[in-house]
């Protein structure tokens, strides 16, 4: 009977140990999917600046404040990520 409950404890604690390892693994997706969607944020900030030195327009000023409102969320996913990250290590 003690192999059992030794065999059994032990699956069990394999078993939280990949749970815990998918969600490390899910986390650094959300790291990683947030860096591109900075990446692909500053991508468009250079060709609007380039678009605005280039020819200057009215609208264009106000579409790159309004990038702003895509990178807020982006950043603050990858500061979450860092701080769990911090505090586990």
């Amino acid at each position: 009977m003690e192999e059992v409950s030794v065999s059994s404890s032990h699956g069990h604690s394999a078993t939280a140990g990949r749970c815990k390892q998918q969600q490390n693994w899910l986390e650094v997706d959300d790291l990683v999917q947030a860096n591109r969607r900075l990446g692909r944020i500053r991508q468009a900030r250079y060709e609007l600046l380039v678009a605005l030195l280039e020819y200057p327009t009215p609208k264009l000023p106000k579409r790159l404040a309004g990038l702003e409102r895509y990178e807020r969320p982006a950043r603050a996913a990858q500061r979450r990520f860092l701080k769990r990250w911090l505090k586990q290590g």
